[in-house]
């Protein structure tokens, strides 16, 4: 797709992380490392008024290095959105970024967002997210969304790899996104955490808000951990209510 003319696209007064807080959706997020420093990260910047985008994912290595590195993505990706509209190309460049500017061996796996709430659709481009989750109140089911996608930091030129995912948002779904640190957390007897107890915290968390469904996966991760977890994390989820004409403009 392509992002909104940059007429509407960059009225906004500063590139600094805009909440997602709109009437149609709650958005809740914990983004934690053990060390303090981290290479996880979540970041919206607010479009319009019913429009967000939004990146989720893991930076490579761990502790300062990987803080740092995160830091320049992040700075660099609200410099891409000044200028690229055309939302493949502005993942690409990112891509470019990692591979060309920061350490050598540095890769990035999440996930690029653009929230449409006026048009109740979530649009994605996957690069190696390791978990997303959709529940749909007409089905009363939850499907992993995700599909492939092709880590950033890999090769030169990433964009014949990528693909631009369009996902329909009834009133009542959820979004669950989530880096590895929590599908990759292990017992103390080597088992992985892994994505099938996700889905159930997800399915017994389903009437409960955002916010209780994000702290019900970080308190089972850790549980399961031992109680305390090794890596960064990040838990984002995304529940849509519907935007009624009204509110439309």
């Amino acid at each position: 797709i392509r992002l909104p003319p940059r007429s509407t696209l960059f009225p906004y007064t500063t590139l600094f992380r805009s909440p997602i807080e709109h009437a149609g959706v709650s958005v809740s997020f914990r983004c934690e490392s053990p060390r303090g420093l981290g290479g996880d990260l979540f970041d919206s910047v607010k479009i319009s008024e019913h429009r967000w985008f939004f990146v989720v994912g893991d930076i490579s290595g761990k502790g300062l290095n990987a803080s740092m590195s995160m830091v320049i993505l992040k700075s660099m990706i609200r410099t891409l959105l000044r200028e690229e509209k055309d939302f493949i190309k502005l993942v690409s460049r990112a891509n470019s970024f990692i591979k060309e500017r920061l350490p050598r061996g540095t890769f990035f796996s999440g996930v690029f967002g653009f929230l449409a709430l006026d048009k109740g659709s979530m649009y994605f481009v996957n690069c190696g997210i390791p978990a997303m989750f959709f529940r749909s109140p007409g089905l009363d089911s939850i499907i992993e969304t995700q599909g492939e996608g092709k880590m950033l930091g890999f090769v030169r030129n990433v964009e014949p790899y990528l693909k631009t995912r369009k996902l329909a948002l009834p009133p009542g779904s959820r979004v669950l996104i989530s880096t590895d640190g929590i599908v990759e957390a292990e017992s103390v007897r080597g088992e992985r955490y892994g994505k099938e107890r996700l889905v159930r915290i997800l399915a017994e968390n389903k009437d409960s808000s955002a916010s209780e469904t994000v702290d019900a996966v970080v308190r089972s991760a850790a549980a399961f951990a031992g109680g305390r977890l090794d890596d960064d994390i990040t838990v984002v989820a995304i529940d849509y209510a519907g935007v009624t004409k009204e509110k439309k403009r």
